[in-house]
């Protein structure tokens, strides 16, 4: 717990706007999501951004990508 405490870890996001090449049936034409300013590859992990402020990026919750993801190819079959 010491150790813990002892190490300031501090959670900074980035927004991130991207166009969709071929526009989705919804008609949308950007996705928006959130990831950690730091080096790494993130998927959403089930977290949302949102807020009621009028300065707030986006009419809906947007995606938190903050689960990382390992760049490591697994070379067994998925069932051995």
């Amino acid at each position: 717990m010491a150790e813990a405490a002892s190490r300031r870890e501090v959670a900074c996001l980035v927004f991130i706007r991207e166009p969709y090449p071929d526009r989705p049936p919804s008609g949308q034409r950007e996705t928006v999501y959130a990831k950690p300013i730091t080096p790494g590859a993130f998927t959403f992990g089930g977290n949302w951004l949102w807020s009621e402020d009028a300065r707030f990026p986006a009419d809906h919750p947007i995606p938190i990508h903050d689960s990382p993801v390992s760049s490591q190819v697994d070379d067994r079959p998925v069932n051995s």
